[in-house]
């Protein structure tokens, strides 16, 4: 995979999944929660994308994205995954089987993971 790293604008998506949850938390405590890298692994910010050339073998480049909204009682969380399948060869071929459940299992993944932390830590 490429490095992670700021978002370019020019950067197109030609696939996104997005997955909304609602935490029984403040949005401060939820944002502290994704933030860390124990938690999420190499996700760490409130959005980052592949750089370089991707050796990812079902995704081309993606993007991963998070949005934290006050809600009653706590905060609506909005994650998402915009991605493209890998342009050639074995991996596109890969792609066009398994990317679309990689990513929503990813993102499903992360939303669930954040939602039982804020749950067990009230």
């Amino acid at each position: 995979m490429g490095l992670l790293g700021v978002a370019e604008p020019s950067m197109t998506w030609t696939r996104t999944f997005e997955e909304v949850v609602s935490i029984p938390a403040p949005p401060p405590r939820v944002f502290a929660w994704l933030d860390d890298p124990r938690n999420t692994g190499m996700h760490q910010r409130k959005k980052w994308q592949t750089t370089g050339e991707p050796r990812v073998i079902i995704l081309g480049g993606f993007e991963m994205s998070f949005v934290l909204t006050a809600v009653h009682r706590g905060t609506r969380l909005a994650l998402a995954i915009s991605y493209n399948l890998p342009p050639r060869g074995v991996g596109l071929l890969r792609g066009r089987v398994v990317a679309r459940p990689y990513a929503q299992w990813c993102v499903r993944r992360m939303a669930r993971d954040a939602e039982l932390a804020m749950r067990s830590a009230a």
